[in-house]
């Protein structure tokens, strides 16, 4: 374990200890942000009401990433979600095929 985890798994003991929930935890760690933006961003592409994708604009907005639109789209791509245009011309993103389950 490195300095920096260490360090984290520190605070996190004291946060607890006055009573911050682990919940809040992804505040003040980089990698719980990230881990927990991903699985909202895969959540809402598989959402089966949205076959066609999901705008740019609703996935930052509903990670909490909308004035860091770069990271956004590298989180995209690192999840296997491909960018598309919707209908109205706009930035979309869906999950790639070969990222979607099959059924069979």
């Amino acid at each position: 374990m490195n300095g920096i985890d260490e360090l984290f798994k520190w605070i996190m003991v004291l946060l607890f200890a006055v009573g911050i929930p682990w919940e809040l935890a992804h505040l003040f760690h980089p990698g719980l942000r990230k881990r927990r933006r991903s699985k909202i961003l895969v959540k809402l592409l598989g959402n089966k009401k949205f076959p066609e994708g999901r705008s740019f604009e609703d996935l930052r907005r509903a990670t909490g990433m909308k004035k860091i639109e770069a990271e956004c789209r590298e989180l995209l791509a690192e999840i296997g979600a491909e960018r598309i245009e919707l209908r109205n011309g706009s930035e979309g993103w869906r999950m790639a095929k070969s990222s979607r389950p099959t059924s069979s």
